[in-house]
């Protein structure tokens, strides 16, 4: 009987005109966006080649290492997935200036075209969020109401149907039906991804790849079992699509929107800018009384038993530990609050399937905002070590009393390293966003089947 009752809702859905026009768009999207995408990716990646190949040129035609350390370009790691979950990427810039006391500055890429600004990417997790939840919300609006209006509830249900077995058949058949045009999105994507030799993804991003698929697929159980509640609780078809559509601009245009807003006002932080501006305070002022230092210290230069260099190097540590000091009083409570501010944002915007969807799409995709601290740690680490290595240069330098620049040996400098979270640390960060969409699909589907039970056929 279950069997029956789920063949028939699956048979019903895909069979309708809207549904196959639906989905006809859903793929058009999923192949032009995702074409798109692709080859903004491909150009980014021979962008990044090429910046990385300038950078070196120019290090190479360096006269001193003091002019690279001082001016030191990362080109930003591009995520394989992408194309598939944007994310944050899509505003980075990728180029990132490092100088002595921190990130000085970043710079975009001027071959892109400025109108791409203006408006959304349409990834794969974009379409399936926004569109295909609309898509949902449309097809399953008169799943109970439209057959309460037309008698044909009542007629089902005079069979020896139980009501549980009836609800729960048309609940699988419903989502068994939405998950053609989810799968037909992904394995055209898959298939546009296999057939460009320039787009290489390894074993652990097909992995990621189908675990998107699979929290894609819980997100849409959930808007399912928000339109059968809504449908169960609307004595009118007419009435449940205004409900959904109303419910559809709160929860996936309004409140990921607004709730940054919000925690902005609950939990203000300091602007980037005002903390730019009392680090550099810190780094003027420890560097005036570094060289009044220098400027008492200069008489005994030419006494021949003071070892200047060593005085220097030595003195130059102590105002870079100085200034590391009271940089990190500023930057550390910071990003605390930074940190605190992110996390409020997002709990906040959890309201909303569509933002649980999206933090653990881009988690899985390594596209999210919690790779920029990962990014700042990479970058502090390289920092940390190319003003290692210009202190110990110019120590040598100034004890030789030499203004002659060095053979530059590229292979002493420190090396950017991005490591990318594994796959089983991605899948537990996305534990609590998983969670949150399979309880609430949960709760609708209770609400839904205690209205169903309670639900009066004779009136």
């Amino acid at each position: 009987m279950l069997w029956a009752i789920i063949k028939k809702e699956f048979l019903n859905q895909i069979l309708r005109s809207q549904f196959i026009f639906a989905t006809a768009i859903i793929l058009v999207l999923v192949v032009l966006g995702l074409g798109m995408l692709l080859q903004g990716y491909k150009e980014d990646l021979q962008t990044k080649k090429e910046s990385e190949a300038i950078h070196r040129s120019r290090m190479l035609e360096a006269n001193e290492f003091r002019d690279i350390l001082r001016s030191f370009q990362v080109e930003r790691p591009i995520a394989p997935l992408r194309p598939i979950a944007t994310g944050v990427e899509r505003d980075a810039d990728p180029t990132i200036e490092l100088g002595p006391r921190g990130v000085t500055g970043t710079v975009g890429s001027f071959d892109k075209n400025p109108i791409y600004a203006l408006f959304p990417r349409v990834d794969l997790v974009f379409i399936i969020g926004v569109f295909l939840s609309l898509m949902v919300f449309l097809l399953s609006y008169d799943s109970i109401s439209g057959e309460r209006e037309d008698g044909t509830l009542r007629l089902a249900l005079s069979y020896d149907v139980p009501r549980d077995t009836f609800l729960l058949g048309k609940w699988i058949g419903g989502l068994l039906s939405f998950g053609v045009p989810l799968i037909a999105g992904f394995a055209a994507a898959a298939g546009m991804i296999i057939s460009d030799p320039a787009v290489r993804f390894e074993a652990t991003d097909w992995m990621a790849f189908l675990m998107i698929l699979a929290i894609s697929f819980i997100y849409l159980a959930l808007m399912h079992s928000v339109a059968l509640f809504v449908s169960c609780r609307s004595e009118q078809s007419s009435t449940a699509i205004s409900v959904l559509l109303f419910v559809w601009v709160i929860f996936v245009l309004i409140v990921p929107n607004s709730m940054p807003y919000l925690a902005a006002i609950l939990r203000p932080i300091d602007p980037p800018a005002t903390i730019q501006e009392r680090v550099a305070a810190v780094w003027a002022r420890v560097s005036r009384k570094f060289w009044d230092d220098v400027g008492k210290q200069r008489p005994q230069r030419n006494d021949p038993n003071f070892d200047w260099g060593a005085w220097w190097s030595e003195r130059e540590k102590q105002r870079d530990a100085e200034y590391a000091q009271e940089r990190n009083a500023i930057i550390g409570p910071y990003k605390r609050e930074r940190a605190e501010f992110s996390r409020l944002a997002q709990w906040l915007s959890r309201l909303s399937p569509l933002a649980c969807y999206t933090y653990a799409a881009t988690r899985l995709a390594q596209t999210g905002p919690e790779q920029e601290p990962r990014m700042e740690e990479s970058l502090e680490r390289l920092r940390l070590g190319l003003g290692k290595l210009e202190i110990e240069l110019r120590a040598r330098r100034v004890k030789a009393r030499s203004r002659d620049g060095e053979r530059l040996n590229l292979d002493i400098l420190p090396r950017f390293q991005f490591e990318w979270q594994g796959l089983g640390e991605r899948i537990a960060a996305v534990g609590i966003d998983a969670a949150l969409l399979v309880a609430g699909c949960v709760i609708f589907f209770l609400g839904t089947y205690v209205s169903f039970l309670r639900m009066d056929l004779v009136a």
